[in-house]
C-alpha cells in the first residue's frame, strides 16, 4: 500500500495556551484531503486549542514566480479559506530567507470556527517556536527577530478573504467565489 496524504501536528503548550503547527503532505485530490482537514480540525477542538497554524505557499505574484506553482497555490489558499483559514498580514513572515529564494510561505491561520484572530504575544510566541523548532539554523537568529517582531498590532490582522463568498460556516467549509450549488444537493 502506497501513502498518499499524511497529516501530523504538534501541540504544543506554552504555559496554559495550546495551539497546533500542523505539517502536511498532499499528493490526493483535494475532496480527500477535505475529509483529513475536518478531523483534524475536530482533533484540535478537542484538545481545546486556540487554532490551528500551517505554512502555505504564496497566491502572490510578487513571491512566487513560476506561474504554474502560483496558480497550485492559489487553490490550495482558497480551499483553506473555505475552512476559514487565512494568512497572517502585516508581518514579515513570509519574507525570504536569502535573496534568492522563490516562494516564501504564508504563515496562515484557522481559528476552529472560535476565533477570528490571535493576540499578538501569543502569535509572537507561536512564531518564534516555529522559526526555531522549523528553520533552525537555515534562517539564523537575525532573521527570526526580525520576523518576530515584525509580528506586531493586537490583535494580529488576518488577511482579508480573498476566494469565499458568503460567510464560513464553523461546522464545514464555505463556497469559493464563482463555485454553484449543484443541482439536487449532490
Amino acid at each position: 500500500m502506497r501513502v498518499k496524504a499524511f497529516a501530523c501536528f504538534f501541540t504544543c503548550l506554552t504555559s496554559v495556551l495550546t495551539w497546533i503547527i500542523l505539517q502536511h503532505h498532499l499528493t490526493v485530490p483535494l475532496p480527500v484531503w477535505e475529509v483529513h482537514c475536518e478531523r483534524i480540525r475536530e482533533e484540535a477542538i478537542s484538545l481545546d486549542a486556540i487554532g490551528l497554524f500551517f505554512e502555505c505557499l504564496p497566491d502572490d505574484p510578487l513571491l512566487c514566480k513560476d506561474q504554474q506553482t502560483l496558480e497550485q497555490n492559489r487553490r490550495r489558499l482558497a480551499f483553506y479559506e473555505r475552512f476559514g483559514a487565512r494568512p497572517l498580514a502585516n508581518t514579515l513572515y513570509e519574507t525570504p530567507v536569502k535573496p534568492e529564494d522563490d516562494c516564501p510561505p504564508y504563515l496562515v491561520f484557522d481559528g476552529l470556527g472560535r476565533r477570528e484572530t490571535v493576540p499578538a504575544a501569543e502569535a509572537r510566541a507561536i512564531v518564534r517556536a516555529i522559526l526555531e523548532r522549523k528553520y533552525g539554523d537555515y534562517s539564523g537568529a537575525e532573521y527570526n527577530k526580525m520576523v518576530i517582531n515584525s509580528t506586531s498590532g493586537d490583535p494580529i490582522v488576518i488577511r482579508p478573504p480573498r476566494y469565499l463568498s458568503g460567510k464560513v460556516t464553523p461546522g464545514g467549509p464555505g463556497r469559493l467565489a464563482g463555485e454553484k450549488e449543484m443541482a439536487g444537493g449532490q
